[in-house]
């Protein structure tokens, strides 16, 4: 007689349908389907969609998650619509097909229990999945998405192989740094080859659309890597937007942010019309500040910036949800209480419908606000001390024709998109998306903009949101249409940047927002599946960019880590604050 397999290298078992009986191996991952090649194949069962669902493993764990399948995915009787961890002992089931689970597996990650739903609303817990929803009208019409290189296409069929690292020495390593930094034995900091590793929490919003469903989570990090995961949800209190059409409304940067002492975290809700706000403890762990959700002062907040004690807040109006066409968006602010609430100032710019701003962007000094429009503005305001806005001279501004003589004819819309500046020198670096080019402008104390320079990346499309290195030796650019980030060498020049290199990111999806730990070190990049054209199942991932001492990047093995969202839902923004562990 044969001994039984071994659970931990077989772990599921078919015990019902046509291939009752067999034991299924789950190394990296595994997908499950009538139609796929190797073990996975369950072609004897009719109800069972080509490519149904996949499993996949991390640190021990078993990870399931449905691949848009006709009939839907089961766990213990009921139909699951994200990634959905597995315990021992649990039924999965697709179509007339069940499967035990035989290992055991750690728990799911925690979720602090959410507010208690207003009289009449259901609880986030219970309400029911979104429906699917129609786009509605947007400011820009839809764009279609450039053509991927067979090359990419290649890459991207070995996604989960490389998304899923199951090298269990790498997890070891991580388990018993982590275990050595916490247990005070005295052991001096490892070092990265920059300096001392860091540890701290990533924060991304689901951006979940069902009522009351929207919320934090937050993943721990150590010397840039998510591995061991271990993820927290915190809600929010509101609901999020949607939109696969690519009609505009996820185009956003900042939609989350904490402030510069990094105890404070906002988070817009765009289809509820508020902004969450949390206290952040020293370990990362947040906590909702009394009476958050706050009102936002418009429709759809879409991106907020903290100056001092001041919230600048732009609503887009513009959700996926709810026809919004003929709303006016706002610029407006909000004084923050040393507690984190917010009392709006008074202080608002109205734009006409449809302007569909993207971002407010304050650099260091203060002083001024920096905002982009998908009708195709570029506008710059004045912010005083106590919130005030005012126009700057000169703004707003649209894109000058001269930038149009060296990349083909001026597409319509075109808009600016991804602002950052440099720290040593008053000089704004934007986007030009569908123009696939990068600007840069000098700025004066009143926000007077003059044109500098322009520069391609010939391996890069959309390039929507950037970021300047704390040394302001290089800017990094995430490009939404081509899967990669570009490295522009400012040493030489600031105002002429160079490019240096462009990297592929491993898996599919679309860049989304990008952002560096405090240190420098790491650049972590968000690529969420945000336009039906990236197919289900793929995008949703976290990645960690280390940055050497040239500026440049390589993705760390255990890179990128899956965002346990729901299939059809546009995670986004992204904030980075380390630990504060024995800190007063």
């Amino acid at each position: 007689m044969s001994p039984a397999p071994d659970p931990t290298e077989r772990p599921l078992r078919v015990v019902a349908g046509p291939a009752a009986g067999e034991h299924l191996a789950v190394e990296d991952e595994l997908v499950l389907g009538r139609a796929v090649d190797g073990p996975g194949r369950l072609g004897g069962d009719p109800e069972i969609s080509r490519r149904h669902a996949r499993v996949t493993r991390a640190a021990g764990q078993l990870f399931l998650e449905d691949l848009g399948s006709t009939n839907g995915t089961r766990v213990n009787a009921r139909r699951i619509d994200a990634l959905t961890a597995l315990a021992g002992g649990d039924r999965v089931e697709l179509g007339g097909t069940a499967i035990e689970v035989l290992a055991p597996a750690v728990a799911t990650p925690a979720r602090p229990a959410a507010p208690a739903a207003p009289a009449g609303e259901p609880s986030p817990a219970l309400a029911p999945p979104a429906p699917p929803l129609a786009a509605a009208p947007g400011p820009p019409p839809p764009r279609s998405e450039p053509a991927r290189a067979s090359a990419k296409a290649a890459a991207r069929a070995h996604r989960r192989r490389l998304i899923i690292t199951g090298v269990a020495a790498l997890i070891l390593i991580a388990a018993a740094v982590a275990l050595a930094l916490r247990s005070g034995s005295g052991h001096h900091q490892p070092m990265t080859a920059r300096g001392p590793a860091t540890s701290g929490t990533v924060y991304v919003e689901t951006n979940v659309a069902a009522p009351r469903a929207n919320s934090i989570l937050a993943l721990s990090y150590h010397d840039g890597s998510f591995r061991p995961l271990h993820i927290t949800e915190y809600p929010t209190g509101g609901s999020g937007s949607a939109d696969l059409t690519n009609s505009g409304v996820l185009d956003a940067d900042q939609q989350v942010t904490v402030n510069a002492a990094r105890t404070l975290l906002f988070a817009v809700n765009q289809g509820s019309d508020t902004i969450a706000a949390f206290r952040i403890a020293a370990d990362g762990s947040l906590t909702p500040v009394a009476g958050s959700p706050f009102p936002s002062g418009g429709r759809a907040p879409a991106s907020l910036a903290v100056s001092g004690n001041i919230l600048v807040v732009a609503n887009k109006a513009h959700d996926g949800v709810r026809n919004l066409t003929t709303v006016a968006p706002n610029y407006t602010t909000f004084t923050v209480s040393p507690q984190g609430s917010l009392r709006p100032t008074g202080s608002v710019i109205s734009l006409p419908p449809r302007s569909s701003p993207t971002q407010v962007y304050v650099p260091p000094a203060g002083g001024l606000v920096f905002t982009t429009e998908e009708s195709g503005l570029l506008r710059v305001l004045g912010l005083s001390a106590a919130g005030r806005l005012s126009t700057a001279p000169g703004s707003p501004q649209g894109l000058p024709n001269s930038l149009f003589t060296n990349n083909g004819p001026r597409p319509v819309p075109v808009w600016p998109a991804g602002l950052s500046t440099n720290p040593d020198a008053p000089i704004l670096y934007s986007g030009i998306p569908n123009y696939g080019s990068i600007v840069a402008y000098d700025y004066d104390t009143g926000g007077q903009l003059t044109l500098q320079s322009e520069a391609f990346d010939p391996n890069a499309f959309l390039p929507c949101w950037s970021v300047v290195s704390p040394d302001g030796h290089w800017l990094y650019f995430a490009n939404a249409g081509t899967d990669n980030v570009s490295v522009w060498d400012l040493r030489a020049d600031p105002r002429h940047p160079r490019l240096e290199q462009t990297l592929t990111l491993r898996g599919g999806g679309n860049p989304w927002g990008l952002r560096l730990d405090p240190a420098g070190h790491f650049l972590y990049v968000i690529t969420p599946r945000q336009v039906s054209q990236i197919p289900p199942g793929e995008g949703q991932l976290l990645h960690s960019l280390r940055i050497a001492a040239n500026g440049t990047l390589t993705e760390i093995a255990t890179s990128p880590v899956p965002l346990p969202v729901a299939l059809n839902t546009n995670p986004f923004g992204l904030a980075v604050v380390p630990d504060r562990v024995g800190a007063s």
